[in-house]
């Protein structure tokens, strides 16, 4: 049994992620896992622990693509591993649009298997990142 307690359920996922970092220097990333309180990507740069960035989640499925999920995160830690970086941030709970709120519960309850993408989304190339 894994000995690491969290608040919240981390889903191992890979998304696209361009971080955007202050300056808005804009860097590609990938996701490595996700919780309600943050996450792990990978970078080809280091970004120093204490600086506030800009997530752009995208959830890129065959056929489908989500509309970028802007999520306000600080970074906490930064690693270098295989010639990249693997960055671990928090979500900036207090800062979050109601859209991006809402859009993350979203790919979280689809990360957990407790939504489904809707059918037809295949068809129109685009899948929501919230719901009504």
């Amino acid at each position: 049994m894994d000995s690491e307690r969290r608040a919240h359920p981390r889903f191992a996922c890979d998304l696209e992620a361009m971080i955007e970092t202050e300056g808005s220097m804009m860097l590609d990333g990938r996701t490595v896992d996700i919780s309600a309180t943050g996450i792990a990507v990978t970078a080809a740069a280091h970004v120093r622990p204490g600086n506030d960035v800009i997530l752009h989640l995208r959830l890129l499925l065959e056929g489908v693509t989500s509309d970028p999920l802007p999520i306000p995160a600080r970074i906490v830690w930064s690693t270098p591993t295989q010639g990249q970086y693997q960055l671990g941030a928090y979500f900036r709970d207090g800062e979050f649009a109601p859209a991006s709120r809402k859009g993350l519960e979203v790919l979280l309850r689809f990360l957990s298997g407790e939504l489904e993408l809707p059918t037809g989304a295949s068809e129109s190339g685009t899948a929501p990142v919230a719901e009504d």
